[in-house]
């Protein structure tokens, strides 16, 4: 599965769990070995009566060996009892709870991941929900739908303005050297100039009326540099929802689909022979203290025999 979201350009969600090590930790806690002394009867069966706890852990423990292996990533577990019925079913107790263990971990780690990746699209989607109602306000009171357009128009406008101004002063000045009075037309046409003049200015002041309005020269920087930080941090918050939503989708993939990490190579069986004492062992250990006993006995004897047929050795130990 990594290596196809990898193809897809997808990180997939890493786990360094070393799950070896953390099944050798499982078995060896408390919470674990309760259930195992629970489910077996080891109160019963050993006949505990004294620090029932305790010694019920101990059993577990000083009869359990946990070996695992780093190169393979296998656990071994084994039980030494002189009942091998009993042993075998002390070890599959073990594996199928540790089984479970990991099963429920597993499902509530994936759980929480996926938990905390809705509670962060959450946040970055109402993130994005502001600003965009930052640049909706912005383009509603401005009348447009980016600072460059806005700067284009004021500049258009004042331009079309400044041209009429001209060619009206142009008019004022054709008029007044053909004739000095002050004539209707030529009244018009001043107030005209007047009027261009006063809205270049009210223009170029940022000086408006109703929902839109236009911002002075000295403000365009400034909103320039306002619009661009409004419009980069709703790209930001858009690829952060993107790579989120990604994992998100990963996550419940892997949520749905995921097993315990891992499987029972060889369930445990009663065994045919005994691990320990080895017979043959028994045998020489039995000969050799027969051999040296009988040689002492055999000493001690004579020794006793000698101070019973001597007078004077049984005066010196009668202290006579």
């Amino acid at each position: 599965m990594g290596t196809m979201l990898a193809a897809l350009g997808i990180q997939a969600p890493r786990n360094e769990t070393n799950y070896g090590e953390l099944g050798v930790r499982v078995l060896r806690s408390n919470p674990f070995i309760d259930t195992i002394v629970e489910e077996n009867d080891i109160i019963k069966k050993y006949g505990i009566t004294d620090t029932i706890r305790t010694s019920s852990r101990n059993i577990i423990l000083g009869n359990s060996t946990f070996v695992y292996e780093p190169r393979t990533g296998s656990l071994r577990l084994s039980f030494e009892s002189t009942d091998p019925h009993f042993a075998r079913d002390v070890v599959n107790s073990m594996v199928n709870n540790l089984q479970k263990w990991f099963q429920q971990w597993e499902g509530s780690s994936s759980r929480q991941n996926l938990n905390a990746i809705e509670i962060k699209l959450e946040e970055v989607s109402q993130e994005i929900r502001r600003l965009e109602d930052e640049i909706a306000r912005f383009q509603t009171e401005y009348g447009v739908f980016s600072i460059e357009q806005l700067a284009e128009a004021q500049t258009r406008i004042i331009n079309d303005l400044e041209n009429q101004l001209i060619r009206t002063e142009m008019a004022i000045k054709n008029y007044t050297g053909f004739s000095t009075l002050q004539d209707q037309e030529l009244i018009q046409l001043q107030a005209q100039r007047d009027s261009l003049r006063e809205l270049i200015q009210q223009i170029e002041q940022g000086q408006g009326s109703g929902v839109r309005r236009m911002p002075s020269r000295q403000e365009l920087s400034t909103l320039a540099v306002e619009y661009s930080h409004l419009q980069m941090n709703h790209q930001i918050q858009m690829r952060i929802f993107q790579n989120l939503k990604e994992q998100y989708e990963v996550q419940k993939l892997t949520t749905t689909t995921e097993s315990s990490p891992f499987s029972i190579l060889e369930p445990a069986e009663v065994p045919e022979e005994k691990s320990r004492p080895r017979r043959s062992q028994i045998c020489l250990i039995a000969t050799v203290i027969g051999f040296f006993g009988s040689i002492g006995l055999a000493l001690l004897i004579d020794l006793v025999r000698n101070v019973k047929n001597d007078p004077e050795k049984r005066k010196i130990l009668k202290g006579e």
